[in-house]
Parts: C-alpha cells; sequence; structure tokens
C-alpha cells in the first residue's frame, strides 16, 4: 500500500502477515485516487496470499472506511451502529440525529458517485442496512437512493425525510447494495 495511505487505517490489527499487499496498478491508482477514498481496512493478504476474503486474492480490491464518520476514532461497526441509532432517532423526530444522517447520506452519495464515475472502478458494495429493531432490510440503501424513509413502529407510520430527493446514482449497476458491506465500501478495479 503506498506510504500516502500509512496513517489512513481503520479496523484494528491486520490479518496475520499483512492485508495492506496491493498490484502495481492498484498501488498506482490509489496514489492518483487518495483524495477520493478514505480509510483503508483490506486490500489482500502479502503477494495476494488468502486472508478469509474471497475477493482479496489479487490485489484489486480495496475496503474503505464510509464517507462519513459520526465520531472521531470509531471502527467501521461502530459507525455502522452510530447510523442505525441516529436513523432510529431521526425516524422518532430527532432533528440533530436527522441532520447526522442527512450528512452521512449526502457524504455517501458524493464518495461512490465520485468512485463510479471512474472507468478504472469495476464495482462498489456498500450499506444496504440490515435488518434490526423496526428498521427494515434495506433501509440504508433506501436513503441513500431515495433520501426518504417510512417504517411502521408500533403500528405507526414514521418517516425519515432527508429533503435530499432522489439520488441521480440510485439506478447505477456499478453500484451494488448487501449487509456484507453494511460497515465498509468495497472497491473492486478492473
Amino acid at each position: 500500500m503506498p506510504d500516502v495511505m500509512a496513517n489512513r487505517r481503520f479496523g484494528g490489527k491486520p490479518d496475520p502477515g499483512g492485508d495492506d499487499w496491493c498490484s502495481l496498478s492498484t498501488y498506482n491508482w490509489i496514489v492518483a485516487n487518495e483524495h477520493l477514498i478514505t480509510k483503508i481496512n483490506d486490500i489482500s493478504g502479502e503477494h495476494g496470499r488468502y486472508i478469509g476474503h474471497q475477493t482479496h486474492t489479487k490485489g484489486t480490491d480495496i475496503d474503505i472506511y464510509h464517507f462519513f464518520a459520526f465520531s472521531q476514532g470509531l471502527s467501521g461497526t461502530q459507525n455502522y451502529h452510530a447510523l442505525q441509532a441516529a436513523v432510529t432517532s431521526g425516524l422518532m423526530g430527532d432533528s440533530s440525529a436527522r441532520d447526522r444522517v442527512i450528512s452521512w447520506v449526502g457524504a455517501m452519495r458524493t464518495g461512490l458517485a465520485n468512485l463510479a464515475a471512474l472507468s478504472s472502478v469495476d464495482q462498489l458494495f456498500t450499506t444496504i442496512g440490515s435488518r434490526v429493531g423496526n428498521l427494515p432490510i434495506g433501509w440504508a440503501r433506501t436513503l441513500l437512493r431515495e433520501g426518504v424513509l417510512t417504517v411502521s413502529i408500533a403500528g405507526t407510520n414514521h418517516t425519515l425525510d432527508l429533503d435530499l430527493g432522489s439520488w441521480a446514482e440510485r439506478g447505477n449497476l456499478k453500484i451494488s447494495y448487501n449487509s456484507v458491506h453494511d460497515d465498509h465500501i468495497h472497491i473492486t478495479l478492473l
């Protein structure tokens, strides 16, 4: 991994033997596009050694932190849980929580769109929003794509409208959503 990212790591301890090896083309991509990525967790094991990630064997897949951090120093999982809490509070009328969700959605939309626009990026995987409490599967994807979420809580519909409108990139085929990537963004380079 390029030195420019050395102080921008997250995710706790690296996998045994290291998890920051990348191909030369990925190395050059990171140098050219470091302004478009946040903190890096994994790329691949040394010389493509299997580290438990199905796609991290060629040195061309990069896991990065969300584009918005709810608080300094949080892990990807803690950041995702903070997002869940903010969405739940926002649905109940908490305006400061709504503002934090607006910041997360705005930053994610911008960051993902910037990456998706690059011809060197093949695929992006990000947060779908797993079922938790009153939040149904897909709640984060709905907020990213549509900017509004309605959830039934105790038989009453509650709506969190971010006043952002629908996202122009909501149909972008490069961007996929799943629960494996709720707490980070996965970039697959060509």
